[in-house]
């Protein structure tokens, strides 16, 4: 009971800075002032209140695998685009590989610590300084921040009577900030390097 109240908590507060972001770019990049972006956010019906909540928990689970696939797909896009074969596509702890004896692709669970997904790709017979590694490591990053934009298109076009397109929409904006940041600067998580760091640190040899 506790850890579930904890988790609530960390929901709501979660929610609340990302919503209290989500609003802070719209105003810095004019898209939309705090006011505005506020009232769309809590024309909500009261009786509606019972429910939301719920229902918003799963819909930021659903935009987070969402996010995780869209920017897997795009190393994947930018790995296969630039001469790389597929090796295995990950999704929390659910990996598709291909098998190397039958050719045929398999599916099993596999997990990695610190990370939501994974897109390894073999890469080309090329010399190291011919080695192609910008798209296949940034692409995911791209992928991210195109579908960071459209959710914020989504919830500015969203109907001021549709609470859950304006809720989802918003949970695609804000997890694709993070996610973009995340992975867009470089750094290490838990020691191990995200797609920049990665990027930054191949590119050096």
């Amino acid at each position: 009971m506790k850890n579930l109240l904890r988790f609530i908590g960390y929901f709501l507060f979660g929610g609340f800075i990302g919503i209290g972001f989500l609003i802070l770019v719209l105003w810095l990049f004019r898209i939309s002032t705090p006011a505005n972006a506020l009232a769309k956010l809590m024309k909500v019906d009261l009786w509606e209140l019972i429910y939301v909540p719920l229902v918003s928990m799963v819909l930021a689970f659903v935009a987070i695998i969402i996010h995780i696939v869209v920017h897997e797909v795009g190393h994947l896009v930018g790995g296969l685009a630039t001469g790389y074969r597929f090796m295995s596509f990950r999704v929390f702890s659910f990996i598709f590989f291909k098998d190397d004896t039958t050719g045929k692709l398999k599916c099993r669970q596999f997990n990695i610590a610190g990370t939501g997904g994974q897109c390894l790709l073999i890469p080309p017979n090329e010399s190291p300084e011919q080695m192609p590694v910008f798209w296949y490591n940034m692409s995911g990053v791209f992928a991210t921040i195109a579908l960071t934009i459209v959710g914020i298109v989504w919830f500015i076009l969203a109907a001021d009577d549709a609470p859950f397109q304006i809720i989802f929409s918003a949970f695609l904006a804000v997890i694709g900030l993070f996610l973009a940041i995340l992975n867009g600067v470089p750094m290490k998580i838990n020691g191990v390097p995200n797609d920049s760091m990665t990027y930054r640190l191949i590119s050096k040899n």
